[in-house]
């Protein structure tokens, strides 16, 4: 895969820190490639973060599992967004706070009269991407066949396809996903997503223990909780996915 580099050395002039390698994967709309350029949720609010801490920083598009290895060797600092586990938390310091709770959520046509209900999951019709997890209750309810109907494919588009033709009553996906994917086809407005979210996963920026920066980390910590409680947080999310809903 190509190694793509997104250095902000313009955004930090006169800075005497050193630069911070991180590592990701293109994971929209989380973190996004277009002629080697990067965007994304997660790339805005890291960068707005950094840029707060004085602190250069380049991002390195990998495949997971090297985004993972450079990290527990230290050739990167850090890696984002990144699931806690015990056996990563042996090699790598996360933050404190959570950078984004990846939550699945339920999606269903705004013209459908269908509403979504635990205790009916037996009557209902759903589109699927083929080898996605949706959280451990929901892919148990998968594997036991409960449900009416369930149509997996290769692709989330072809899951809105079905939903607004009424040929499946929901759709599954991770909400910010989800939106990233119905902006693009143009039918945010078109949408319904159910409450509440089905499950909730916590994703954090993570940072090599063999480079040691706890008090990067805790400066980190501390900016991004600034940004919850004034609304910069929520703000850059909002702008990334308008400026979305304008280009189409």
């Amino acid at each position: 895969m190509k190694q793509i580099f997104l250095i902000f050395c313009l955004l930090f002039p006169r800075m005497s820190n050193a630069e911070i390698k991180l590592v990701t994967l293109d994971y929209p709309p989380y973190i996004t490639q277009n002629n080697d350029q990067l965007d994304g949720v997660a790339v805005r609010l890291i960068t707005h973060i950094f840029q707060q801490m004085s602190t250069p920083m380049t991002i390195e598009i990998l495949p997971w599992g090297r985004a993972i290895s450079s990290v527990e060797n230290g050739s990167a600092d850090a890696i984002f967004t990144a699931f806690k586990t015990p056996s990563r938390e042996k090699f790598a310091d996360y933050s404190k706070e959570i950078l984004f709770n990846q939550t699945i959520r339920i999606i269903r046509s705004k013209s459908s009269t269908v509403n979504w209900e635990k205790s009916r999951i037996g009557e209902y019709r759903l589109c699927v991407v083929n080898n996605v997890s949706y959280g451990s209750w929901f892919d148990s309810m998968l594997d036991k066949k409960q449900f009416k109907a369930v149509y997996k494919v290769d692709f989330a588009e072809q899951c809105v396809l079905m939903i607004s033709s009424k040929r499946a009553d929901f759709w599954v996906n991770n909400e910010l996903g989800a939106r990233f994917i119905s902006a693009n086809m143009g039918v945010t407005n078109k949408l319904h997503l159910e409450e509440p979210p089905v499950e909730s996963t916590p994703s954090y920026i993570a940072f090599s223990k063999k480079n040691q920066h706890i008090k990067l980390i805790n400066n980190f910590d501390q900016i991004l909780n600034s940004m919850k409680k004034s609304g910069t947080y929520q703000k850059i999310i909002d702008e990334y996915f308008n400026e979305l809903e304008i280009s189409k």
